[in-house]
């Protein structure tokens, strides 16, 4: 990809019955960062054994070219990141700043690239949708590789195109 800005995979996750617009509104507030340059498949993920839809969320990975530094990608997820008011309603919402380039920083509070991306099977098949060629900076595999060495997760499925996402904004 060309260097110009940084190039960011974050990941977003909002409760189901929230759906699909939570997601879009995430997008548009993140959009204040920089160019969105794609959206992966969104999956539900359970969040436990029984697959109950009320205890689960929606979830996919943006790529994100930005000119801002890491510091203020942060800050705009953080705000995003909580129990918030979408369309009047309070809505539980979950954001990671996956990666940063190609920097590692190995800080408690937010380390780059987060563990997330390679440790959570959903992640990342999401993230090698929208940036399979991606080499880990640490693993020093792509997105891609690391994704086929993985075994398939039974607490997620597809929910909708990302691509539904993106095209409402």
């Amino acid at each position: 990809m060309n260097q110009q800005g940084h190039w960011c995979l974050i990941y977003l996750a909002v409760e189901t019955v929230s759906g699909t617009s939570a997601l879009a509104d995430m997008i548009r507030e993140i959009r204040s960062l920089g160019q969105v340059l794609g959206f992966s498949s969104v999956y539900k993920r359970y969040l436990n054994a029984r697959q109950e839809d009320l205890n689960s969320e929606v979830c996919g990975v943006l790529l994100l070219n930005t000119t801002k530094s890491d510091g203020d990608v942060a800050k705009v997820l953080d705000s995003l990141s909580h129990q918030r008011g979408v369309r009047g309603s309070k809505v539980t919402t979950r954001t990671v700043l996956l990666n940063f380039d190609r920097e590692v920083k190995l800080t408690p509070q937010r380390p780059l690239p987060n563990p997330q991306l390679h440790q959570d099977q959903v992640t990342l098949r999401c993230a090698s949708e929208v940036w399979g060629s991606f080499e880990h900076p640490v693993l020093g595999q792509t997105l891609n590789e690391l994704v086929r060495s993985e075994k398939e997760t039974s607490r997620a499925e597809f929910f909708a195109q990302g691509n539904q996402v993106l095209g409402g904004l």
